[in-house]
């Protein structure tokens, strides 16, 4: 698990998918929101070359490899402490002016 969270796209893609569903049960969200750059580009080549099967394979996620879209997989809620450890991390960490 921690490998899977190690990678910052790997990490946002699953803070994404966690912050969905504390407000929705069934969500998909698009690969695209882990990506940088224009907004309306594909998702990177190294996301769906390596991220997402990563993810999927560990079956974390489902992906819909023709629409790049994403949902929890049947695994997720073993790392979904993780992830939310990690976002509460990132977001009480002391800034540089602290």
């Amino acid at each position: 698990m921690l490998e899977i969270l190690a990678d910052p796209s790997r990490r946002q893609l699953l803070v994404a998918l966690d912050e969905h569903n504390l407000q929705e049960d069934d969500i998909e969200i698009s690969a695209d929101v882990v990506t940088s750059g224009d907004k309306g580009a594909q998702p990177t080549l190294q996301m769906v070359h390596t991220h997402l099967p990563k993810l999927a394979d560990a079956e974390l996620i489902e992906w819909d490899q023709q629409t790049h879209q994403v949902r929890e997989g049947p695994h997720f809620d073993e790392i979904q402490p993780l992830v939310e450890m990690v976002q509460d991390h990132m977001n009480n960490r002391p800034s540089a002016r602290d």
